[in-house]
């Protein structure tokens, strides 16, 4: 969705909204901003702060509302985009900051830091390459190398700690499937 949105409109919904891609593009962006922090916020409900949760959602749902007002006759769609992402934002940092001052805890470990450096680097190389995707068949090999060329890189990086593996372990014995070869490759690189 962040890279190809047009492909992706164009897929899901038809040729005549393809205009509202910068808009996906925008939300995909807070969306992926959402999923980098957004279990901060189950955090909070774990330690005994679901206040925190609520004054935080409170005060983004606020900023939404200001942000849509003056955006989006600035704007139009893509002003709301930005006024939804920026509440994501807004939102995912502020639990953030009360998870680390009342716990310590944050979730920006090296091992964490070097995959997400990775994977913006890879994002920006393919926005840079300015492709052309007329549908949704041509993203997906672009996809499936992109991935590729990430994993490996993960492994390069040694971003791999050793609770990922047994997390794999566990999924192996879940599903029943014999995870060998990936086990074999993480062993190189733990």
């Amino acid at each position: 969705m962040f890279l190809f949105p047009e492909a992706t409109i164009n897929f899901f919904f038809g040729a005549k909204y393809v205009s509202a891609s910068k808009a996906l593009q925008i939300l995909a962006l807070g969306f992926m901003f959402h999923t980098l922090l957004g279990l901060n916020g189950m955090s909070l409900i774990v330690i005994g702060e679901p206040r925190l949760n609520l004054i935080g959602d409170s005060f983004a749902a606020l900023l939404n509302v200001v942000l849509n007002i003056r955006l989006i006759p600035a704007f139009g769609l893509e002003g709301a985009a930005i006024a939804t992402a920026s509440s994501y934002f807004v939102a995912n940092v502020f639990r953030s900051f009360w998870l680390y001052k009342k716990t310590g805890i944050h979730p920006f470990s090296w091992n964490y830091v070097k995959p997400l450096l990775i994977s913006f680097a890879l994002l920006g190389l393919i926005q840079s390459l300015h492709l052309k995707v007329p549908n949704i068949w041509y993203a997906i090999p672009v996809l499936v190398v992109f991935l590729g060329v990430y994993f490996f890189l993960v492994l390069l990086s040694k971003s791999v700690d050793k609770e990922d593996v047994e997390l794999l372990l566990a999924i192996e014995k879940r599903i029943g499937v014999d995870l060998r070869i990936i086990k074999r490759i993480l062993r190189r690189f733990v």
